[in-house]
This record gives C-alpha cells, sequence and structure tokens, in this order.
C-alpha cells in the first residue's frame, strides 16, 4: 500500500468519524452547474434527513459574483403559503456574493407535519435564481444554517468541524513531494 492511499483513507475516516449524528442535512441541487453569458442559473436549496418538523430556516449562500447575480429567490411550501400568510418570508439579494434567505411558518407543529408527510424525504426550501454574467462552471456554497423546529428547539446539520479542516490542509501538505 502507498502512502498516498492511506492519507486518503485517513481523511475520508477523518471527515466521516467527525459528523455528529444529525437531525438534518441541507445542500444545493446540482451542487456545480456550467452556464454561458446571459443563461438563467437556477439552483435549488434542499433539506433532508428531517426526525422532526422544521418551522423555521435562516441560511445564507455564498456565490462568485464574477460569474452570477442573483435575481431572485422563489420560497417552497414546507413551511406554508407565505401568500396565504401561513409563513413570514425573508430575503436579502442586495450584497454581491452573498444571497439570504429566512423563512418562519406561522402554523402549528400539527399543521406542519401535515405538510413535511411522509418523513425521510427530500424537501425544497427554495430555488434562488441567477444571471449569468460570464461563461464558466460554479458551485455555490452555504456559508450559514440555522434551522429549528416547531418547538422553537435548533436542529442539528452536519458541518465539519475546524480540526477536520486542519486535518485536511495537514493532509494535503504532507503529500505534496519536494521538487
Amino acid at each position: 500500500m502507498s502512502i498516498r492511499y492511506l492519507r486518503c483513507c485517513c481523511l475520508i475516516l477523518l471527515l466521516l468519524g467527525g459528523r455528529a449524528a444529525a437531525a438534518a442535512t441541507v445542500g444545493l441541487h446540482p451542487p456545480e452547474r456550467s452556464f454561458s453569458r446571459g443563461e438563467s442559473v437556477t439552483f435549488e436549496l434542499v433539506v433532508s434527513d428531517l426526525d422532526r418538523v422544521l418551522a423555521a430556516f435562516d441560511i445564507s449562500l455564498g456565490y462568485d459574483p464574477a460569474f452570477l447575480g442573483a435575481i431572485a429567490i422563489d420560497f417552497g411550501l414546507l413551511l406554508g403559503d407565505p401568500v396565504a400568510f401561513e409563513a413570514v418570508i425573508n430575503e436579502d439579494l442586495t450584497a454581491p456574493g452573498q444571497v439570504i434567505l429566512a423563512e418562519t411558518s406561522v402554523l402549528d407543529g400539527a399543521a406542519l407535519a401535515l405538510l413535511q408527510e411522509p418523513a425521510g424525504r427530500t424537501w425544497r426550501l427554495a430555488t434562488i435564481n441567477f444571471t449569468a454574467l460570464a461563461d464558466g462552471t460554479t458551485a455555490p456554497w452555504l456559508s450559514y444554517i440555522a434551522l429549528s423546529d416547531a418547538d422553537a428547539l435548533p436542529i442539528e446539520v452536519p458541518v465539519p468541524g475546524p480540526w477536520a479542516l486542519l486535518a485536511v490542509g495537514a493532509l494535503w501538505a504532507g503529500s505534496r513531494r519536494p521538487r
């Protein structure tokens, strides 16, 4: 076995072992996208693995403003219909390179549970719409995630800890050969 293979195995174990047992996963679909200048580009913000009723979220998304310009957010109906005053939404697209979106349901836990059946599904929280400012490929990233349940308790979301990121850097630096 090579040293490189062992380092890769250790890295995978560190990253997988560093995750706490979490109640939810938040991500973007697709995680990366190629586009041409002037094209409409969309990413869906999704949540999965919920073991409790989701009642609110506050999420910041970063992107490369050299390639994309945020133009609109279309919130899903997972927390109720904002038009019917079942949910309160907040969005901020004014800062280049950052989208801030939040939604809080005004429905009770039982009504939310009916909206979020069956458990274990992947749900769309919102669709973020961009205009491509240049040809290229980019992958937006989630820079802040806060979820809460119907009892206003936080829902954990797995993220690698700082020690895991340090381990990645150390393994990468250790794998570099001097020339």
